[in-house]
């Protein structure tokens, strides 16, 4: 699949699809991730929380941040052209 089928699946997902989808790419779990973010944020990150903030997308910035740093990706904020 081309790099532009990719970002034009990624327009149309919703933020757990997205996250599941980055995380697939790069064969993480979620249990995995969780445990991690744990470890950054020096306090627990449960994996039912985790689910929880991406079904409700209430995931807050740096928890993005974090999930993009251990799987290896970066937040990119563009301007519209």
């Amino acid at each position: 699949m081309s790099s532009t089928a990719i970002k034009s699946i990624m327009l149309v997902m919703n933020l757990k699809e997205k996250v599941k989808s980055l995380l697939a790419s790069k064969a993480l779990t979620m249990t995995y991730v969780a445990q991690e973010i744990s470890k950054k944020r020096g306090r627990k990150f449960s994996l039912t929380n985790f689910s929880m903030k991406l079904k409700k997308e209430t995931l807050t910035y740096k928890e993005l941040k974090y999930i993009c740093d251990i799987a290896g990706f970066e937040i990119e904020i563009k301007e519209k052209p």
